[in-house]
């Protein structure tokens, strides 16, 4: 039947089956592209991120874990390190291992170290290159310089993957008497 709406609808949809999109030439191409880089940067702007804002830090810090004896001296194979191991209180982490930074400076500019850098990781389990005893580690630092001021901190590294605050800084002038 011609007055159907059936037919009508059939007769509507068979005409724009094509999607055919009317030529918009460089500048539509470019305004469709534009429009759809704003979206795609609102989008990123109201979705983006886990909820926490700021640089990723480790789930908390055992203040207790500090080392705070942390000491150097000149020996003619390089700068020796030692530092008394920190006594837990109470049940918890236990201490894994501890990293060893190093910033270097020159004589002449003893208050402008340059960037913290690790220069060794010592595991309570296998202290190697370091030594343990009495409840101490000591670390021989060979890779230096004389003339150069260096200064140490020493972090310890929790089980959990928590760390300590660093320890005191030590800063020594590597000479050889």
């Amino acid at each position: 039947m011609p007055g159907h709406p059936m037919n009508v609808l059939n007769a509507y949809s068979a005409s724009h089956t094509r999607f055919d999109v009317p030529h918009q030439g460089p500048a539509g191409v470019i305004s469709s592209a534009l429009w759809l880089g704003v979206f795609f940067i609102a989008t990123l702007m109201l979705v983006g991120g886990c909820g926490r804002k700021g640089n990723p830090l480790p789930p908390f810090r055992h203040e207790s874990a500090a080392v705070r004896d942390l000491r150097a001296g000149n020996r003619p194979e390089g700068i020796l390190l030692w530092w008394s191991i920190p006594r837990l209180e109470g049940k918890g982490n236990k201490i894994k291992k501890f990293r060893v930074l190093r910033a270097e400076g020159t004589v002449s500019c003893t208050s402008c170290p340059g960037e913290w850098t690790p220069v060794a990781e010592v595991r309570l389990d296998s202290p190697l290159p370091a030594r343990r005893s009495d409840g101490q580690i000591q670390l021989l630092d060979y890779e230096i310089s004389d003339g150069m001021v260096y200064q140490y901190r020493v972090i310890s590294m929790m089980e959990s993957g928590a760390m300590s605050p660093p320890s005191n800084t030590v800063e020594i002038l590597r000479r050889i008497d």
